[in-house]
């Protein structure tokens, strides 16, 4: 007790948010702080001018669960997780809930030795394994079903977490067969799969998940794998056909540039150098990344998982018709018409999708006009083109990403359908705020506003329910319930998204009346989680929970429709190549209503943006 009484007076102090420093605390009052700061100076603050919480005594500021601790707030987790952090911890509890730090360098915590000692139970201390773990045996002694959310900001580790929960489940069970083992690695192997056509580099981390992904392990009553499934949303389509400065497309389109001088295939599906096309010739290096064997490593997942060689073709022909679609030279005529040029990339693009050049320049050029039984065709701007272009580029590889995370199910779908038990992790983006923030980041940050308000109200809100039914009295806690901005985000009559729809279903709805209409409506204007537009710099501020971000409108209303014309879609839908007209089956052309960010999903399913 000596020891703490002697350091009781020690606090953390924050004038600006996100900003803790260390003091002591001189003389207090309800009022006021006396506080030496840890620069040596002397400072009188009101309480209500400042942040401050009471330190940790240092015996206990390691603890492997800050539920133990006796100050559980952001300073003091914080500074706890740093002191871990120094002292080589990756991983620390509080309660069931496991916070992880990425130590951005190799660690020998991950081998086989630490897997059995936490299956075994031999090991305690905080690690994904125990989460992966402590899950399995709770679906076998409970036989209920089990959840692992994942989430944390680009670079995190989400990626990697993921990978070492489903190695977990995978070896959980006693009981092995033939059939399991060959599951486990069909399971394993969907990892470079995805990765390949579902990874990019960002400026924060060479293999940012750019999707989302729900993925259910199941097992039967013996706790053996029976099978898995994967359902996908929120894919990045705009990635495809434009990246930040420093930043890459989709893994896959590196890999198959840098392993086609080696690879024959590759090169009469008229693969060249990453620099010569415009979708990926930003940056075409993500440290210490091998493309070459990165790309044998997917050829050789692709085929144990079940992908012939002639799937394997018509796979990496759709990623070359993405790439030369990216160079299809428009430009304008005399009149302001848009034209394309005959080129080898237009060659490669008909002669790969199998159609004719001339029906590759109407769909882009053109667009037909039906009213009553009189079809009519309007050449297009060059503008126009463009946006069909890369309109093309974008449904186009976000189709090929959903054929083949239903390929995938197929492979690893359910054997006997008794089977009832699962284990899922749910692997998705965490909050994301950058200098600018479009409508992919609005799309991200909508799905962590559910999370959280999800994860608020089975956390606390439940707790406070009970605690109220019992008669208990209840210290209340600062959790932020941020019900209200989900609110502001998805509201069917006058919510950010029902009015992004509106404008966009309007013959002539732009992004600045997106934002007119947002300035306009009495619900958004006066809410406590919007910010006022800034008329000049075409942007709107949301106050998430985990911060205010300003969105930039630019495309808002272009990436929220994101549907091609009726000409693009029948010249795919009559596609003499199988493969090809069939991704096309189904799709929606122009002048059907837009998809809604955040509620499309689904087995391959994705959120279009």
């Amino acid at each position: 007790m000596a020891l703490y009484s002697a350091e009781s007076n020690r606090g953390w102090v924050s004038f600006r948010d996100g900003e803790w420093e260390e003091c002591e605390v001189v003389n207090s009052n309800q009022q006021q702080l006396s506080l030496r700061l840890a620069s040596g100076e002397q400072r009188n603050v009101q309480r209500n001018q400042c942040q401050f919480a009471y330190r940790n005594p240092s015996a206990v500021e390691a603890a492997d669960d800050f539920l133990t601790l006796p100050n559980l707030d952001e300073p003091n987790i914080l500074h706890s997780l740093r002191v871990r952090y120094w002292k080589g911890h990756v991983y620390s509890y509080t309660g069931p809930i496991l916070i992880a730090v990425n130590p951005w360098r190799a660690v020998d915590i991950y081998n086989i030795n630490m897997l059995e000692g936490y299956k075994s139970g031999k090991h305690k201390g905080p690690h994904i394994f125990g989460v992966a773990c402590k899950a399995f045996k709770d679906l076998m002694a409970n036989r209920k079903n089990q959840c692992i959310l994942i989430s944390g900001e680009s670079g995190a580790g989400k990626t990697e977490s993921t990978k070492y929960v489903l190695q977990v489940l995978t070896i959980a069970g006693d009981i092995r067969t033939g059939a399991s083992a060959s599951i486990e690695q069909q399971v394993m192997l969907t990892n470079p799969v995805l990765e390949a056509f579902g990874n990019a580099k960002t400026l924060r981390n060479d293999n940012s998940s750019r999707f989302g992904k729900w993925i259910n392990v199941h097992f039967d009553r013996k706790g053996t794998i029976a099978g898995a499934e994967i359902k996908t949303y929120l894919l990045e389509k705009a990635r495809v056909i434009h990246q930040t400065q420093g930043e890459r497309n989709y893994h896959i389109f590196y890999q198959v540039c840098k392993a086609a001088p080696q690879q024959k295939m590759l090169q009469d599906l008229g693969f060249a150098d990453a620099t010569q096309f415009n979708y990926t010739k930003i940056c075409q290096v993500a440290g210490n990344m091998d493309d070459v064997s990165n790309f044998d490593r997917t050829k050789q997942a692709l085929h144990f998982i079940g992908f012939d060689q002639q799937s394997q073709s018509s796979i990496f022909a759709a990623v070359s018709v993405v790439l030369h679609i990216g160079n299809l030279s428009l430009g304008q005529d005399g009149n302001g018409d848009a034209t394309l040029a005959s080129d080898r990339h237009l060659q490669a693009v008909a002669g790969l999708l199998k159609v004719d050049e001339k029906e590759v320049r109407e769909s882009m050029c053109n667009r037909l006009i039906t009213a009553g039984t009189d079809v009519m065709v309007k050449p297009e701007t060059m503008e126009k083109a463009n946006q069909a272009r890369d309109a093309l580029g974008k449904v186009l590889y976000s189709k090929l990403f959903d054929y083949i995370v239903t390929c995938v199910n197929t492979a690893l779908r359910l054997k006997n359908a008794s089977i009832t038990m699962q284990v899922s992790v749910l692997d998705i983006f965490g909050f994301e705020v950058f200098q600018k923030n479009h409508f992919e980041q609005f799309c991200i940050n909508y799905a962590n506003e559910k999370l959280q308000l999800h994860f608020n109200h089975f956390n606390f809100m439940l707790e406070r329910e009970l605690y109220a039914r019992e008669g208990i009295e209840l210290v209340e806690s600062d959790f932020v319930d941020n019900s209200a901005c989900v609110e502001l985000i998805e509201n069917r009559s006058w919510g950010v998204q029902a009015i992004l729809d509106d404008v966009c279903i309007m013959p002539k709805g732009d992004d600045k009346q997106f934002l007119e209409r947002l300035t306009q409506t009495q619900q958004i204007k006066g809410h406590n989680h919007f910010g006022a537009p800034k008329q000049r710099f075409e942007t709107f501020v949301i106050n998430h929970y985990a911060g205010s971000v300003a969105y930039t409108t630019n495309d808002f209303c272009e990436k929220n429709k994101d549907i091609l014309s009726v000409d693009v879609v029948q010249m795919m839908q009559k596609s003499k190549s199988k493969f090809f007209a069939q991704l096309f089956e189904e799709q929606a052309a122009a002048g059907a209503t837009p998809a809604k960010p955040g509620r499309k999903g689904g087995g391959g399913g994705s959120v279009a943006h």
